[in-house]
C-alpha cells in the first residue's frame, strides 16, 4: 500500500498503540520518513488501533471538530 501512501499530499496523523502488532513500530517509522509533514504519536499501554475513549486520547484529535 505503499503507492497509496507515497501519492497523498496532505499532511497526515499516524496514531500507534504502543503496543500493536497490526501497526509495527518499524512502519510506522517509515511512513513519518517517506512523507514530511507525518506526525507520529504513539499511545502507551494501548494494542492496535487507539479507540480514542480517553481523554488524552481525544485531546490529539481534537482539531478536527473546529
Amino acid at each position: 500500500m505503499w503507492n497509496y501512501w507515497d501519492a497523498m499530499r496532505c499532511p497526515a496523523l499516524v496514531l500507534r498503540g504502543e503496543a500493536s502488532d497490526l501497526l509495527l513500530a518499524r512502519t510506522a517509522t517509515e511512513m513519518v520518513q517517506r512523507r514530511p509533514g507525518t506526525e507520529l504519536v504513539e499511545i502507551p499501554s494501548c494494542g492496535y488501533a487507539p479507540a480514542l475513549l480517553d481523554p488524552d486520547q481525544i485531546r490529539l484529535v481534537e482539531w478536527l471538530t473546529r
